[in-house]
């Protein structure tokens, strides 16, 4: 008898809360809907490069969500953003005491405990680098 073996994509998305048990809610508040962000009347695209260097300049202005992020970017082509954000994604580092949100911050490390501003000044770098 062959054995067939199924993929199933692992997308992350796991909003069943369990009614008894001890339950960390911060685990779920992060998947939860917002609103749509308010779109700018004048929108001046940009091209990825100055995406990325702007995106790179906001969190190092204070460490930040990824809802701030987008929100801050709003009108811009989502392609574009994702792909500046692909470019500082391997610079950036998680504040582990900033939870349930974890906000990016430049870092040598995948999660940075203490003071964001440590973390900011330690390993301040140009998106070029």
């Amino acid at each position: 008898m062959a054995v067939l073996y199924l993929a199933r994509p692992n997308v992350g998305f796991d909003c069943t809360i369990p009614l008894v048990g001890h339950v960390d809610r911060f685990i779920y508040t992060a998947a939860t809907v917002s609103e749509p962000f308010k779109q700018p009347a004048k929108v001046i695209v940009k091209s990825e490069a100055d995406v990325a260097k702007e995106m790179a300049d906001l969190i190092r202005e204070k460490p930040r969500i990824w809802h701030e992020i987008l929100e801050y970017f709003a009108g811009q082509a989502h392609p574009v953003v994702y792909r500046a954000f692909g470019q500082l994604h391997h610079k950036l580092g998680r504040m582990a005491d900033e939870r349930p949100n974890y906000l990016y911050t430049f870092s040598d490390t995948d999660f940075v405990y203490g003071e964001p501003k440590e973390a900011i000044s330690k390993t301040a770098r140009s998106v070029g680098a």
